[in-house]
């Protein structure tokens, strides 16, 4: 027998929904209602006191309402963005992550969200609360499928983050060993396990998506965008940009610019 549909009354209410596009780190706010933040494009991790979520393209942030937090981003990046109320639970209020990158309707139903949103933005509108019902329900079945798979341990976090802040300079084993509280050894088990690469790869991730925004300016040389992103030597910037996207920045900026 199907599930009986919701209630006008117990139906969540979009207070809020949007698209941002930007760089670098974002102000520190807050919201009075919890927030879902899909990440489009750009690594991307957010700060909650002393707490770090790390995340980058198809990852799903879920924020309780009331707790300060803000951006941390290196480089480039695109979010949407989602603040509701609920009439019931639906979803737990407590920060985390979801890894939303095999859905291939969370990203369609947000775009729908918000162009529902930007039509009328000052009528209430229960197809949009019902379309939010909808990715209530996404996010909590989807949680549920991942909620057997292990959460980021604790020196990761702090070693991400550490990553972040320190994205272009020289961070040296021992150093980030003593931000994680950890091991160098531990820690490379677990950034293979999470991300599957070293601690010094995940960097060079962090500084090339931090190169792509700045070859769209196009009186920076290439030398100039390798110094200004940590890479002391321009050859091996771009070995390691065209390893990772196929393309020398050069040619990147030309298709960039197009």
């Amino acid at each position: 027998m199907p599930a009986a549909l919701p209630t006008r009354s117990a139906l969540p209410r979009l207070l809020a929904a949007g698209r941002n596009r930007a760089e670098g780190d974002g102000p520190r706010h807050v919201h009075d209602a919890p927030e879902l933040v899909l990440v489009r494009e750009g690594v991307y991790g957010i700060a909650l006191g002393e707490r770090f979520l790390p995340g980058a393209a198809g990852t799903l942030f879920v924020l309780p309402p009331r707790v300060p937090h803000a951006v941390r981003s290196p480089g480039a990046r695109v979010s949407s963005y989602l603040v509701f109320r609920q009439t019931a639970e639906l979803l737990e209020e407590s920060p985390r992550t979801l890894d939303a990158r095999g859905d291939p309707f969370l990203p369609r139903w947000f775009d729908d969200l918000l162009a529902l949103a930007r039509a009328d933005p000052r009528r209430e509108d229960p197809v949009a609360d019902g379309l939010l019902y909808a990715i209530l329900q996404r996010v909590a079945r989807l949680e549920g499928a991942q909620r057997a798979a292990p959460r980021l341990h604790p020196a990761l976090e702090r070693a991400v983050s550490h990553l972040q802040a320190h994205a272009v300079d020289r961070v040296g084993a021992r150093d980030l060993a003593r931000a994680a509280h950890a091991s160098h050894g531990h820690l490379c088990r677990l950034f293979k396990e999470a991300f599957r690469c070293t601690p010094r790869a995940y960097q060079h991730r962090l500084r090339l998506e931090r190169a792509k925004k700045l070859l769209l300016d196009p009186y920076l040389s290439v030398k100039e965008i390798a110094v200004r992103c940590g890479f002391e030597d321009v050859n091996y910037f771009v070995r390691l940009f065209r390893a990772r996207e196929g393309r020398t920045p050069g040619r990147w900026r030309e298709t960039a610019s197009r």
